[in-house]
């Protein structure tokens, strides 16, 4: 399979590789990556008619240009593009030119060993809302078990993992963080009473209206209207925590739908109305039990990825492939790939 991109200069041709190339090799194919401008081959500089975007400029004191693969990226509204590495996330407007948002206000731990792959501070997930508020959600790390660092015990790195998300808004003037943690006050889960912040976000979304969505620890679907945060609990799903769901998506009626992690009898797809969670299965119509990412349509319906063949590979056709799913509001379809 090829893939071939273009565009003008400064339209995120480079970004958009990156993070096509990294998702391929995390699937396990063998990526190669080839810079075909035939500028290249001859250092010039480039025409006066055309327009070149700056490399990532300082937006703090002590902050170095981009140094690393991206790990998330979000669009705006306005047209306002952000990028996020493990330890920095970048922003670029209509000007073109691209500046590092201070992260200073975002906790951050030690470096585990030292090892520059997973740093004191990790930004997962990106979102933007309406009004041009942009989210982000990570971790921070403690390389011992420093019970003052808070977070939770985290045996993978021998040290402490703190989970928080963060709303970064420059309305009004000057911009800043306002950030949540899992060491804060607790919030409400409807089922089960009061609990600790939820931890792990497996992704990030934002509604129409503002109100921001986040699959957690629990499991459970974190929302956050303004400044009420609760978490609601998904029963009757079992006590599965992190990672249960690394793709939500909201569709126009405000239906917030989460795709499941790969498991051997697979999670099926959770919808959560506002009131009340649906889990939908083979056992209800879905057909895969797999499906891993999930895309609202303008049109509001949905897109979801699955893996056909591994929901029974013993009965699947011999043509059988991964597949999307599409909901038309009553009745799902099932479209195979195959190139």
């Amino acid at each position: 399979m090829k893939i071939s991109i273009c565009g003008k200069g400064g339209s995120g041709k480079s970004t958009l590789v990156t993070l096509l190339a990294n998702q391929a090799a995390n699937r396990g194919l063998t990526v190669l990556v080839v810079d075909a401008d035939e500028s290249m081959a001859e250092p010039t500089e480039p025409p006066p008619d055309i327009e070149e975007s700056s490399d990532v400029e300082s937006g703090a004191e002590g902050e170095t240009d981009w140094a690393d693969t991206p790990s998330a990226l979000a669009v705006s509204s306005a047209g306002v593009v952000y990028v996020a590495n493990s330890t920095q996330i970048a922003r670029r407007d209509d000007s073109l030119q691209w500046e590092l948002i201070d992260l200073g206000a975002l906790p951050t731990g030690r470096s585990i060993d030292g090892a520059e792959s997973m740093p004191g501070r990790s930004v997962e997930h990106l979102a933007v809302a309406p009004d041009g508020t942009l989210w982000a959600a990570g971790s921070a790390y403690s390389d011992v078990n420093d019970v003052e660092f808070g977070g939770t015990t985290d045996e993978w790195i021998d040290g402490r993992r703190l989970s928080w998300i963060a709303a970064y808004d420059c309305e009004p003037a000057p911009c800043r963080w306002d950030v949540a943690t899992s060491n804060d006050e607790p919030v409400l889960v409807r089922a089960e009473g009061v609990h600790e912040l939820p931890v792990n976000a497996g992704d990030l979304e934002v509604a129409d209206d503002g109100s921001v969505y986040a699959p957690v620890d629990g499991p459970a679907l974190l929302e956050i209207e303004g400044d009420a945060w609760v978490a609601h609990e998904i029963v009757g799903f079992g006590s599965r925590t992190y990672p249960w769901s690394g793709s939500i998506a909201i569709t126009n009626d405000g239906t917030v739908w989460a795709g499941t992690f790969h498991t051997d009898e697979g999670l099926g797809l959770i919808s959560f109305d506002g009131g009340n969670f649906t889990h939908h299965t083979t056992d209800t119509g879905l057909p895969s039990n797999h499906v891993f990412q999930v895309a609202a349509a303008p049109d509001g319906t949905l897109w979801a990825a699955t893996d056909t063949l591994y929901s029974n590979p013993e009965t699947a056709r011999p043509d059988a492939a991964d597949g999307v799913l599409h909901l038309d509001g009553t009745e799902w379809t099932l479209s195979l790939i195959h190139i």
